[in-house]
């Protein structure tokens, strides 16, 4: 080892506690917890598990014995509300933007929502403004869904976009099969 290469380490720690100390300066964990406080829209590319999520967040919050409504976004007429029905039995499906009344009804009677939104484009500035509108009218948390896989550069580029439409929370997904996690660290950390 060099000199100074290890002043913050605690002599006989080990390499994952000091890795873990180390992420924990760069990144702030921030759970959804299983009894959610407040709605939330889960945004994102395609094919990063948005849907999945959903259908993970909705069966946590059952097993801890509080009720979250999934809804299907289907704005785009992409059978969304098909692909979250594939991993759960009750789905709300919501075809066109003015019927984001449910969520509001959902809440009145003590119920959290999470919302998968079909994918969007960070680098499409028609799904980003579409993606602003939802966000004022859902009234809801949006929360990234960004896989561990693919590009940092891209990671990068794309979280920075959705930080900057006012997004403060992202969600890792396929972090068992990529082999290099690092970009998907960075890029949410350069993007706060």
């Amino acid at each position: 080892a060099h000199e100074g290469a290890d002043q913050n380490a605690v002599p006989g720690d080990s390499p994952e506690d000091s890795i873990a100390a180390g992420l924990e300066r760069i990144v702030t964990c921030d759970p959804i917890a299983a009894r959610m406080e407040r709605d939330i829209i889960l945004v994102g590319p395609p094919g990063h598990g948005r849907t999945s999520t959903a259908a993970k967040l909705t069966r946590r919050a059952a097993v801890a014995r509080t009720a979250i409504l999934p809804i299907a976004a289907d704005l785009d007429g992409t059978a969304g509300g098909a692909q979250l029905a594939a991993y759960l039995v009750h789905v709300i499906l919501v075809e066109r933007i003015d019927r984001w009344q449910v969520n509001r009804t959902a809440r009145a009677a003590g119920h959290r929502c999470v919302i998968d939104l079909p994918s969007i484009n960070a680098f499409d500035q028609d799904d980003m403004d579409s993606l602003q509108d939802l966000i004022q009218v859902v009234r809801a948390e949006p929360v990234l869904v960004m896989s561990a896989e693919g590009h940092p550069e891209d990671q990068a580029d794309a979280a920075r976009i959705f930080a900057r439409a006012g997004i403060r929370r992202a969600i890792l997904t396929k972090l068992d099969i990529a082999r290099r996690r690092g970009g998907a660290i960075s890029a949410l950390s350069s993007a706060g």
